[in-house]
């Protein structure tokens, strides 16, 4: 038999902008006036195994309103991930969100400029096609750092059409948990280091009918403004 080398994929992107004086809104061409923000990922697969890493350069600086952060040429993500049947098991950077991302989405925009990749481990275990359960841990990414504030996720979707023999229609439950550690030096009100937020919801459709339902609680939480 042919011996499996795996397979590299992957892909380059660039956006670039020549900034301009414009009297009418009273802007000034920047000192850089030609901007980029360039991203180049690469990844390897082999069997249930995957690897990768985006680099991303932004030069001379970055678009304008982007994260300051972004300066310069650096790693942004890079992950390794096992995938079976019943497990998918993630350590280094990724992308979640629990039901309508209200308690939990990390995702990437690169035309808004966000990345918000968590770091740490994620677990989704399916011990049957009806169930899937998420477990992670992360710190959220914030340029080329990492927040201070710590992540805690637990996610549950429950298919109940097979159960209660739904042959046109599908019905499922969700339950998240998420909870953002993270000290503050805030004295009066005293806020407690550990912040949760609960959501839990119900989705059905029949045929092009579709409907959710969702409701979120989140404990007290500081907001800082610097």
């Amino acid at each position: 038999p042919k011996k499996d080398y795996g397979r590299i994929y992957g892909g380059f992107e660039t956006n670039a902008q020549w900034y301009l004086n414009d009297k009418e809104i009273g802007t000034k061409q920047p000192e850089d006036p030609l901007r980029s923000n360039s991203y180049l990922f690469v990844n390897y697969q082999i069997g249930k195994w995957t690897a990768g890493v985006q680099v991303e350069g932004y030069l001379q600086e970055a678009l304008l309103n982007y994260n300051p952060n972004y300066e310069g040429v650096n790693l942004g993500t890079y992950f390794v991930n096992y995938k079976s049947n019943k497990f998918d098991l993630t350590a280094g950077h990724f992308y979640e969100q629990f039901g309508s991302g209200m308690i939990l989405r990390a995702w990437e925009s690169r035309n808004l400029g966000i990345n918000t990749a968590l770091f740490g481990g994620r677990v989704v275990y399916r011990p049957t096609n009806d169930i899937k359960l998420t477990a992670l841990y992360g710190q959220q990414r914030s340029g080329f750092k990492l927040s201070d504030g710590k992540i805690y996720g637990f996610d549950s979707e429950i298919l109940l059409s097979n159960a209660l023999k739904l042959e046109k229609s599908d019905l499922s439950l969700g339950f998240s948990y998420v909870g953002r550690q993270e000290k503050t030096d805030i004295v009066n009100p005293n806020f407690d280091e550990l912040t949760n937020a609960f959501s839990g919801r119900i989705n059905y459709s029949y045929d092009a009918f579709y409907s959710s339902l969702e409701y979120n609680y989140k404990s007290e939480d500081a907001i800082l403004d610097r």
